[in-house]
């Protein structure tokens, strides 16, 4: 086997330059770069519209999850979500809250507290909701599926309170974009 040096390669006739045949692999050494760094590889959506209701203080599942493969594992990952939810209890003040979760575990400072705060009204007092979103930039370091998904709880200053997501079954969002390297 020989080795060509040269500072750059031009197609003979119009611009599409191959190289290699159907089936043959082209290999780069270590810290090559290709083509569409910064460019998105891939975009996944996912949505949930079922209403979760939860009376737990515990991060519990909202039903919006979504997942990616990375092509690298230098790839990062751009997560929008933009999730319905809704907090209510009767005679006490509560808030929900969220929490955004890679492959079972939650992600550092992505916990949200009092997101959709109710002040405290009379019974039957009516409740407002609406959807949270927001961006975050991962960077999962690997090339198997990465599931990301959202959690949910209640605080209140009493009990009896709940977290309310996809309230009257509206529709939550999250998108996955793989960011190239």
């Amino acid at each position: 086997m020989g080795t060509i040096f040269v500072d750059k390669l031009d197609p003979q006739s119009g611009t599409t330059l191959t190289l290699g045949s159907s089936g043959d692999t082209v290999t780069l050494t270590s810290g090559a770069k290709t083509s569409g760094f910064g460019k998105v590889g891939q975009i996944i959506q996912g949505s949930a519209s079922t209403a979760v209701n939860v009376t737990s203080s515990s991060f519990t599942d909202t039903g919006l999850s979504a997942s990616i493969t990375p092509t690298s594992t230098s790839s990062k990952i751009m997560i929008h979500v933009s999730q319905m939810l809704s907090s209510d209890r009767d005679n006490e003040d509560c808030w929900s809250r969220l929490r955004l979760v890679r492959d079972g575990s939650g992600l550092t400072g992505l916990e949200w507290s009092k997101l959709e705060w109710d002040e405290a009204g009379g019974v039957g007092a009516v409740k407002a909701g609406g959807i949270t979103t927001f961006c975050y930039l991962d960077s999962p370091s690997t090339t198997s599926a990465v599931e990301y998904k959202l959690q949910g709880s209640i605080g209140a200053s009493g009990s009896n309170a709940t977290a309310r997501f996809q309230m009257g079954n509206e529709s939550s969002f999250i998108q996955l974009m793989e960011i190239l390297d």
